[in-house]
């Protein structure tokens, strides 16, 4: 099992993700969204620290500095 991480302003490339990487979607957690990329990445990194066996998945979406952001994690198997 797999588990993978990442932080998008776009929702929809969350189901983009999650269908790439073969993820399971009753294992998908979305929060959000946060106020800032700032916020998310607090988010992203507290997450990192405390579940050593993580893949973090980059964004393919430009950024702006309108608009939330959202956290999320799933699962490979």
């Amino acid at each position: 099992m797999k588990i993978f991480i990442g932080i998008t302003q776009n929702q929809e490339e969350i189901q983009r993700l999650l269908t790439y990487q073969g993820g399971t979607k009753d294992s998908l957690t979305e929060l959000g969204p946060f106020l800032s990329q700032e916020d998310a990445l607090l988010w992203l990194n507290h997450l990192k620290e405390k579940i050593r066996n993580l893949e973090e998945l980059s964004s393919m979406e430009n950024t702006s500095k309108d608009g939330g952001w959202y956290g999320f994690t799933f699962e490979q198997i």
